[in-house]
């Protein structure tokens, strides 16, 4: 009885309870838990993205009116216009159309978030996929990757997307391409440097010994080595997707103008933002404290894990 007990109380082969194996996870996240909450500009941060995460998905029912609906006699209106009873109908108020600026600025966080996170996706599937073939095989593949990325590192990303996208059209998927293949570097070089430093330590060459293949090498000892890694440059690429988004829209070469974008915003307030101030200073403002949240994020994701740059 005794023995079962025993044996039903260790799982690691060395006597130690399986509470003590699982303390460590638990404990690892209460100590970010508490480090998160002891950075005021992290913590503020986190709360920020997460009401903008809650403000997307709830659109379609908090905004005050039809971010499309174009309205001429009410174009141009004042932030807080009132209607004849003295209640305010237009809190952020019109744009040169008599479209609701508050409402477009709602449903414009929608296609922020899903180009960013798409963006993300893409760039860190690629970017991975690039980083794990270069350190973990090396030889002429880890040149000719390396070669690439320092060929894509040496342009101006921004000019790279211009050029792409007065190719390709707008839309967006095309954005989504278009920062995917500006960004990919980035995780590839991470990644690879993770490889490199993992694939040659004394628990993986005993792993490779005991018959484990490659697959099974990469996915369980040296792709979470470099987890932390990935989560710093994924912080910071968001805030590049939301930058370019921006950026393309107002050349008019990212996001087609009918759909509510930060972007697309400003791009139609350019020629009437010295008269009609808030016109561009909400979306802008919306921009930078986005782009702001994620990089203060990242750079607690960096120190927390004690990130190296490489």
């Amino acid at each position: 009885m005794t023995t079962t007990t025993a044996a039903r109380h260790t799982s690691n082969g060395k006597g130690q309870p399986d509470s003590q194996v699982v303390a460590p996870k638990k404990s690892e996240w209460k100590r970010a838990m508490r480090s998160l909450y002891r950075s005021k500009a992290a913590l503020g941060s986190a709360l920020l993205l997460i009401l903008l995460i809650i403000v997307a998905l709830t659109a379609q029912w908090i905004a005050p009116h039809d971010p499309r609906a174009v309205d001429i006699s009410n174009r141009m209106l004042w932030p807080v216009w009132t209607d004849s009873n003295s209640n305010p109908i237009y809190f952020l108020g019109t744009d040169s159309l008599g479209r609701d600026i508050l409402s477009r600025l709602i449903h414009a966080s929608q296609m922020t978030l899903i180009v960013a996170v798409a963006a993300v996706i893409a760039s860190g599937l690629v970017g991975i996929f690039m980083g794990l073939i270069s350190g973990f095989f090396g030889s002429w593949m880890d040149s000719i990757i390396m070669r690439l990325a320092d060929l894509q590192l040496a342009f101006p990303s921004l000019l790279i997307g211009l050029i792409v996208m007065a190719l390709i059209g707008s839309g967006v998927a095309e954005l989504i391409f278009v920062i995917a293949l500006t960004q990919w570097a980035y995780y590839a070089r991470i990644v690879r440097s993770e490889v490199i430093k993992v694939r040659e330590t004394e628990y993986v060459q005993a792993a490779r010994a005991l018959g484990a293949g490659n697959i099974r090498l990469i996915f369980k000892h040296v792709l979470p080595n470099a987890l932390a890694s990935m989560l710093v440059v994924a912080s910071f690429t968001l805030a590049i997707a939301i930058y370019y988004e921006a950026s393309l829209s107002f050349f008019g070469l990212g996001i087609p103008p009918a759909i509510p974008t930060w972007g697309n915003m400003i791009a139609d307030a350019r020629d009437v933002m010295l008269r009609n101030w808030w016109f561009a200073l909400f979306p802008g403002l919306a921009i930078t404290f986005t782009v702001l949240a994620f990089n203060l994020l990242g750079d607690w994701v960096r120190d927390h894990f004690d990130v190296k740059a490489e």
